[in-house]
């Protein structure tokens, strides 16, 4: 694998799948290949997990207090905002049952839905259903963490396809949270895992790229309009790790001449996931924009820049910040203290 930290094409596609969500949700979902981002950011995460663990030998209790300090300080602080604003007076009573706000900061699947999707279990934040997803998958990969790299790599490829498959033959007569378990989007992630494998011993795409990159643009298109499979990871999914695997062929040019709003862009992009939605409510009640209505191009242009903006604030005012504090208390809680041996 290169030398470097930072696989930048990955970064850049980090940005752009946010993009893609917040376009999604500025336009009252009209602009439906936004919701590829979602896919996209499945197979990143696959990516980055096996090549951010495969050469330090980390550990799984290593890896999910990096994973817990990265996603849970912004996801629980958007929770509550979301909880406390839906305060009505003069009762002061929670919008949200007390079990359901608990097991949304626990990433645990509850029996609310949306109408005409059983299976898309919502939490508080609506959109951290997919990081109930995500949880899964890094305790699956945690897990993996004690075998050495092939056993790991068939070990996680099993664990996730596993329930996936179950669930396509008895689906129907699992409960309902556990269903959720089984839905096909959790095989982006063994995708982007084995991506992370191929370009970990130098196997990339070098000449075919654009092409690659064209088809899966393509296949994406098409699926935004009308799913040929009805099975998202084939519909979206498969694009997604295309459009990954091409990008990775672009790794060396991108190093020469780097974009650094592009690096910003991939930097916030979990701040831009978790934030926009309420940033986007926030704008459209000072521009009086209800939501609904035609699709209106500059008005979607409009939120999403101001939106983009104001979620990257959170980042450096958040995030950031937050997440460098509570690496720090990591690293010193795990130094060894002065005069004890390291047998102590």
């Amino acid at each position: 694998m290169p030398d470097r930290r930072t696989v930048l094409s990955i970064q850049y596609l980090r940005a752009v799948a946010a993009i893609l969500v917040v376009i999604f949700h500025a336009s009252d979902n009209a602009f439906s290949i936004g919701m590829s981002g979602v896919d996209i950011f499945f197979v990143i995460s696959g990516f980055i997990m096996w090549t951010t663990t495969i050469a330090a030998g980390t550990s799984p209790q290593t890896f999910m207090e990096r994973r817990l300090i990265r996603i849970v300080p912004l996801y629980w602080a958007m929770t509550l905002f979301t909880a406390f604003i839906s305060l009505s007076p003069p009762s002061l009573g929670l919008g949200y049952d007390v079990a359901y706000l608990v097991r949304s900061l626990l990433f645990l699947p509850s029996d609310v839905s949306i109408p005409g999707h059983p299976l898309l279990l919502v939490p508080v934040l609506q959109v951290g259903w997919t990081l109930n997803l995500e949880m899964f998958f890094y305790a699956v990969f945690a897990l993996g963490l004690f075998l050495p790299p092939r056993a790991r790599l068939w070990f996680v490829g099993a664990a996730i396809s596993t329930p996936v498959f179950l669930g396509l033959v008895v689906g129907d007569r699992l409960p309902v949270a556990l269903r959720f378990y089984t839905r096909p989007e959790l095989l982006e992630f063994v995708a982007g895992v084995l991506l992370g494998a191929a370009y970990a011993h130098g196997r990339s795409p070098k000449g075919a790229a654009p092409a690659v990159l064209l088809c899966a643009g393509a296949v994406i298109l098409a699926a935004a309009g009308q799913p040929a499979l009805n099975f998202r990871a084939l519909d979206w999914g498969l694009p997604a790790l295309m459009l990954c695997a091409g990008a990775l062929a672009f790794e060396d040019g991108l190093h020469r001449r780097p974009s650094a709003l592009m690096k910003l862009l991939g930097d916030a992009s979990y701040s831009i996931y978790l934030v926009h939605i309420p940033m986007l409510a926030v704008l459209r009640k000072l521009f009086g924009w209800s939501a609904g209505g035609p699709f209106d191009a500059g008005r979607t242009l409009t939120l999403t820049a101001l939106a983009t903006a104001g979620c990257v604030a959170v980042y450096f005012l958040f995030e950031k910040p937050v997440d460098r504090a509570l690496r720090a208390r990591l690293l010193k809680r795990r130094a060894p203290r002065p005069g004890l041996s390291q047998d102590a």
